[in-house]
């Protein structure tokens, strides 16, 4: 072929290719005079409602949120959405039930359509049985409770909550309420009663072992470990370490500009007070402490510290000098050391899985870290006790 004809067709074919090019299909994303224009959206039934009302239905529910004091996540939740499909398929006005109505024949119909719901759950402790849990309780009026627990491999079921008011929590009064669970129960579906060491608890379970010979009565391995951790807390030169981390938590805790400085200028992270109620917690505060320690550091000897009240105190002079002092850092980190093997135990028995069969080697793991630990720190805590 010529080479002439063969550049006609050459070009005769790039011409075709850009003005397909150039001309968009319907629904896609085509550029004209150099800008890319963007692919229209495909209607749906939000483009029928009025923006207007819609907005004016969500201040609505931004209210009703704001008034009653719910989580503002309960815009997700899945039982809030079946209600306002099911008004909305009403189709008439509708007004929300009485109180009375809640509270009574509706609260019932609540409670029947619970039980149905576990029903299948307590089915499972006729074959493969199940744990009896008990511990004690307070709720946000402060009732002593008494809460019973059963519960398997499939998931834990309330069986009964029984508010102690002025009674004892005696062994004699513990022991009867665990005897009438297990007959609700039925005694060959407990395999064993988990509480934890108190010395009611263990009365309880001296009274109940001759009436139910099947049933193994244990003692909550979360609660000796945290008995444990006590145990170590509470040795001398352990304590005193523990006792000055939390002195500097407080104080920067109990003071609202310290506790600002800290926040905007030097750490992201929050410090953590000790709780009364929570497993492990002095080892959660130290493990903290660590982590901001040259946050801690920078906010005592900047500028900023110095605008502080609580820096011209004799507590916030004596606790700078603290946190300067590499002595009291590397007791800090060598008590860690020693608490958290056992730590990491507990937070493994202090969730829902099946820990039985690894509880021995995971406390002779722990007992290894531990003793590891200690011969390290041996030579510091020798010298720091010379230096008290």
């Amino acid at each position: 072929m010529p080479v002439g004809i063969r550049r006609n067709l050459r070009a005769t074919a790039k011409a075709e290719r850009s003005s397909t090019c150039s001309t968009a299909a319907p629904g896609s994303a085509s550029k004209i005079g150099g800008e890319r224009q963007s692919r229209p959206r495909q209607r749906d039934i939000r483009d029928l409602v009025d923006p207007k009302a819609r907005d004016h239905l969500d201040y609505l529910w931004a209210c009703a949120v704001a008034e009653n004091d719910w989580s503002f996540w309960s815009s997700r939740s899945k039982a809030v959405q079946a209600f306002v499909d099911a008004a909305v398929a009403y189709g008439k006005p509708y007004d929300l039930p009485s109180a009375y109505k809640v509270g009574g024949p509706l609260l019932k119909r609540l409670k029947a359509d619970s039980d149905a719901l576990v029903q299948p759950l307590k089915d499972t402790w006729k074959t493969v049985g199940c744990t009896l849990s008990v511990d004690g309780w307070s709720d946000l009026r402060s009732r002593s409770l008494v809460c019973l627990i059963a519960q398997n491999d499939t998931a834990p079921v309330l069986v009964e909550v029984v508010d102690s008011k002025t009674a004892k929590k005696t062994g004699v009064f513990l022991a009867g309420l665990i005897r009438s669970a297990i007959c609700k129960i039925g005694d060959s579906s407990v395999v064993q009663v988990v509480m934890d060491n108190a010395s009611n608890n263990r009365r309880a379970a001296l009274e109940l072992a001759d009436g139910f010979p099947r049933v193994f009565f244990t003692n909550c391995a979360a609660h000796c470990l945290d008995l444990m951790l006590q145990d170590l807390g509470a040795l001398d030169i352990i304590e005193q370490v523990l006792f000055q981390a939390h002195r500097c938590v407080m104080l920067v805790k109990n003071s609202s500009s310290a506790v600002t400085l800290f926040r905007k200028v030097f750490s992201e992270l929050e410090l953590v007070r000790p709780g009364t109620t929570r497993f492990g917690t002095q080892v959660i505060m130290i493990t903290r402490f660590l982590e901001v320690k040259s946050a801690m550091m920078r906010m005592v000897i900047s500028e900023e510290w110095k605008g502080v009240a609580v820096s011209k105190t004799k507590e916030g002079k004596n606790i700078k000098k603290l946190l300067l002092e590499d002595t009291f850092w590397e007791g800090v980190a060598a008590v860690l050391a020693l608490m958290k093997p056992v730590y990491e135990v507990l937070r493994a028995v202090d969730r829902r899985s099946l820990l039985m069969g690894r509880i021995y080697g995971l406390m002779l793991d722990a007992t290894v870290k531990t003793n590891a630990a200690a011969v390290a720190a041996e030579t510091f805590f020798q010298v720091l006790l010379r230096s008290v």
